[in-house]
């Protein structure tokens, strides 16, 4: 929420004339001076869930790295959902932060589950309503989250479910240790997927799917062998 400003009342010249003569009624006259609250500099208050304080870590990192200004400290109170808040909320409005998350983790039949809102905090609505993802991979239902309290904000997606592959050479010459590596897009997670000693690898690719990681070796006989990794299961052919 932007900051709030007393506005000027600019009255004119017959508008003082007016005010003066009615001297009597005047005085029975109720100005309601409301309170006004001060800009924050953050834009987004953000309640850890009530759960897994991994996925409420996970969400707050990603969000972090936006252009969003988020904080989780220092908060008037820790509600978890609309009903909790709503006692609270003029002193919340008085915080000058535009928008506040919260909710709740719960795991269901294998799968982990966050319930959430999205509160725009001067009006107490709840954006798009409440809100659920639900996953077996708790990193995922993490990176979902984030990206979707994201786009209830800005109007704008985000992929923080992406993940990154990429070479890492280590040690020279016959010690030499090439890696191809893959982790979250916010450097968690890293797993993997081919290790050679004393050869490098090249040029790592991802199917437009997502399933398949195409690479290859080039090992000391100068030949470069291709191979394609299945990101599903883990398996590996030529």
């Amino acid at each position: 929420m932007s900051a709030m400003k007393y506005k000027m009342l600019s009255l004119s010249a017959v508008a003082i004339a007016t005010l003066f003569a009615n001297q009597a009624t005047a005085k029975d006259i109720q100005f309601d001076m409301s309170t006004v609250s001060k800009a924050s500099q953050f834009q987004v208050a953000f309640v850890p869930f009530a759960g897994d304080n991994q996925i409420s870590s996970t969400v707050l990192r990603d969000l972090n790295t936006t252009a969003l200004k988020v904080t989780s400290n220092n908060l008037i109170q820790q509600p978890h959902s609309s009903s909790e808040l709503a006692a609270t909320l003029p002193a919340w409005q008085q915080t000058g932060i535009p928008y506040l998350v919260i909710g709740t983790t719960s795991s269901n039949r294998g799968d982990t589950v966050a319930n959430f809102e999205v509160v725009e905090i001067s009006t107490g609505r709840i954006i798009r309503g409440p809100q659920q993802i639900s996953g077996r991979d708790k990193n995922k239902v993490a990176h979902k989250t984030a990206a979707r309290i994201y786009e209830l904000i800005t109007g704008k997606k985000s992929d923080f479910d992406a993940r990154l592959a990429y070479v890492e050479v280590k040690g020279k010459g016959e010690n030499r240790v090439s890696s191809l590596i893959v982790r979250d897009s916010d450097g968690e997670n890293p797993q993997v997927i081919a290790q050679v000693e004393n050869a490098s690898i090249f040029s790592p690719a991802v199917s437009s799917d997502g399933r398949y990681l195409a690479y290859s070796v080039q090992l000391e006989d100068n030949y470069a062998n291709l191979f394609l990794h299945n990101l599903q299961n883990n398996s590996v052919r030529p």
